[in-house]
């Protein structure tokens, strides 16, 4: 079955635009006029008489019987899946209509994957879709590699950025398979295979992913491992002269020794990336391109190699600016003027199988300077592309730019709110693995049975130590690792110390989380979490009579011994906060069995919920969209604080519906959470949208820098 994130790309891209649609058009017209009339010298000389050699009985070792007869050793530098790729179309032209029919089943196989290639552009990108698909379907680099000099890259190149597709998809083992198939197709392909393994060895997100993308990634090499015991199959495709190009470019450092430029500039790509380490599909596709174009103004390029940067450029058109466009179109025109008077063109077709061909020989009008300011200005041109490929698709990638360092939410609260189940969900959204969750009880200065609790409450900042909390605050943010001591809320002890490493996400909570103003400074997100007292003192003395067993009366005085304090210490902190979640019971029944120390502890209190927002705060969206989904409630309430203004939810809403609700309103979302994130039901699901929401607009992940 093919897979889903596939099987659209057979679909026509649609557009109202006419001038788009006519350029569809054109770029269908002008392929059938090239594939009717021309024949690429390449086809004849080389493909055709290689892929006639195979398909005339030498399935298992064309290469070595087709050298072993005296064939030329450069047809056909390419495995068994460019065979099968090519060979079957070939094959059947052939047997219909000869020499000639063989070149159109060749030809309508490039135009096969060259469509399919515009097809996977069309999928990927997120904007002007249709407009940046056609900037492949014309340009003029595709229709001269393609179908003037008739090179066969589009092929692999298809399979390297449908991986990317995959890899998008979260289809991760197809990503590792694709990728595998495009190196196998091509050598040359594997460049871009290490800046996958970044991916998924650096980001911590898809470091789960490695095993299936890795095994993926291998198979195709274990079943094409059997070549390698082909003496033809290693003197014609892993022998190629074409691989030699990559060390033919560099620095003399003695009679005897250069510095190759190309290797030197991989290795330095591959040392930044990895210190980048924080990448998405976006950046992978920005720096696969460098990868390639960098080959290109490097070496003595071959035309066809032209197509492996073309689609990475294609694709990032949509976040550059105006000079960047314009220097990719003089880039692709260059590109052809460079090699159309120098390389192999086509021969002329007449529709008499008997009749002759005439070849169209241009490099008798060619004047070397011309042509050396040509190759000039394509390597000026290329090096701009590289820096503005550096500049925006990665080092300025809406992801890479908001995690390089630790987005961070500071969540703070009185007692017994729920400040830690708030940062469970959270953790649950960004995922465990990249995320450090620092709680403010672990700097308790004594566990639960020291009797100095009954001289201080732990609402008091004197029974903290909150010079080393807010310190080690300022470590994670700085990228340090800590060592803290842990309290164990089961037995009411600290435990051992342990070793909290920074990561992309750091989760604060604690009783004086907002309390110092330098760090509240640093936080990007800060959440006060409340509650209506009485609903406070009744989950309180539920759980404590009802599921403790302590006596009515000592919960009751407990409360009435911390109540000051937190007025005191922990309230004040309300003003520091960007959101305040203040949960109220919905009826009042519930909550006088509760304060009696009645009812079922289990069951249920039903809930509204106050959000206080900063006045400058623009959630339009986000409420239409609560309110559109049906199942949420929401008014404005009139108590005013002078920072912020106020909302009351309610709402039965899934956890499906509010993951619905995310997406909608934060483009690229994805990027940002985990590969599979946890959203919660109900008002906790709330308190994650709105969360988020902040956090995402704080760091400016809607906006895309051009």
């Amino acid at each position: 079955m093919m897979p889903d994130f596939i099987s659209g790309i057979w679909l026509r891209p649609t557009t109202s635009n006419p001038i788009v649609q006519w350029l569809w058009v054109f770029g269908w017209g002008i392929r059938l006029i090239l594939i009717a009339f021309l024949t690429p010298q390449i086809y004849s000389e080389l493909f055709i008489p290689f892929i006639q050699h195979w398909s005339g009985g030498a399935w298992f070792d064309p290469w070595t019987t087709f050298i072993f007869e005296g064939g030329d050793k450069s047809a056909f530098p390419y495995g068994g899946l460019y065979l099968i790729a090519f060979g079957i179309p070939t094959f059947l032209g052939g047997v219909f209509f000869n020499d000639t029919g063989a070149a159109v089943g060749l030809a309508f196989a490039v135009l096969l994957y060259d469509f399919l290639l515009a097809r996977v552009i069309y999928r990927i990108v997120e904007k002007h879709k249709s407009l940046i698909a056609v900037c492949y379907w014309i340009n003029p680099v595709t229709l001269y590699v393609c179908y003037w000099h008739g090179q066969l890259d589009v092929f692999p190149v298809l399979l390297v950025v449908t991986a990317i597709l995959a890899l998008k998809n979260g289809r991760y083992s197809w990503s590792g398979l694709l990728l595998g198939l495009a190196c196998v197709a091509k050598f040359s392909m594997a460049i871009a295979a290490p800046f996958f393994l970044i991916v998924f060895f650096r980001e911590k997100r898809f470091r789960s992913k490695a095993i299936p993308f890795m095994a993926g990634l291998m198979l195709p090499a274990a079943i094409s491992s059997p070549l390698i015991f082909s003496s033809g199959f290693r003197e014609m495709v892993l022998g190629t002269t074409e691989t030699a190009k990559l060390f033919s470019i560099g620095l003399p450092v003695s009679d005897v020794g250069n510095i190759y430029i190309y290797p030197l500039v991989l290795a330095s790509m591959l040392l930044i990336a990895w210190r980048i380490g924080r990448f998405s599909w976006r950046s992978l596709t920005g720096v696969v391109g460098i990868a390639f174009l960098a080959i290109y103004v490097t070496t003595p390029a071959s035309p066809g190699w032209s197509m492996w940067w073309l689609p990475f450029l294609v694709l990032s058109l949509g976040v550059h600016r105006f000079f960047t466009q314009a220097t990719a179109a003089l880039l692709s025109i260059l590109v052809v003027l460079q090699h159309v008077f120098v390389a192999s063109g086509p021969t002329l077709k007449v529709w008499d199988i008997s009749s002759t061909t005439r070849d169209f020989d241009f490099t008798r009008w060619l004047d070397p300077f011309i042509y050396s300011a040509t190759i000039t200005a394509v390597v000026a041109c290329g090096i701009v592309l590289i820096v503005q490929f550096a500049r925006i698709n990665v080092l300025n990638d809406v992801y890479t730019r908001a995690t390089y360092r630790p987005l961070s939410v500071g969540i703070s609260g009185d007692s017994g709110v729920g400040k830690d189940t708030l940062a469970d969900g959270l953790l649950g959204l960004f995922g465990a693995t990249r995320t450090v969750h620092l709680s403010g009880d672990d700097y308790h200065m004594w566990d639960r049975h020291n009797p100095m609790w009954r001289a201080l409450t732990h609402l008091n900042p004197k029974a903290n130590y909150l010079n080393l909390f807010f310190r080690d605050i300022h470590s994670l943010l700085d990228g340090r690792k800590i060592t803290k001591r842990h309290y164990d809320h089961s037995i009411g002890r600290m435990t051992r110390p342990d070793v909290l490493l920074p990561s992309q996400f750091l989760v604060v909570s604690g009783l004086h989380a907002l309390l110092d103003k330098e760090v509240n400074s640093r936080f990007d997100t800060r959440v006060f979490l409340d509650m209506d007292e009485e609903l406070r003192r009744a989950l309180k003395t539920r759980r404590d009579v009802i599921l403790r067993g302590h006596p009515l009366q000592n919960v009751a005085n407990s409360i009435n011994r911390r109540e000051k304090d937190g007025h005191r210490y922990i309230q004040p902190q309300r003003a520091n906060a960007d959101i305040i979640f203040s949960l109220r019971a919905k009826r009042g029944d519930d909550l006088r069995l509760a304060l009696k120390g009645e009812g079922d502890p289990n069951s249920p209190i039903e809930m509204v919920l106050a959000i206080g927002l900063l006045k400058d705060a623009n959630l339009t969206d986000l409420e239409s969209l609560l309110i559109g989904i049906g199942c949420t409630r929401i008014q404005q309430l009139d108590q005013n604080d002078g920072e912020h203004s106020w909302i009351q939810v309610e709402t039965d809403i899934s956890a499906e519906a509010i993951e619905v609700v995310a997406y909608k309103n934060m483009p690229h979302l994805e990027d940002l959470l985990a590969l599979k994130p946890q959203w919660v039901e109900g008002l906790t699901g709330i308190m994650q949208l709105f969360i988020l929401d902040n956090l995402y607009h704080r760091r400016h992940l809607d906006q895309q820098i051009g």
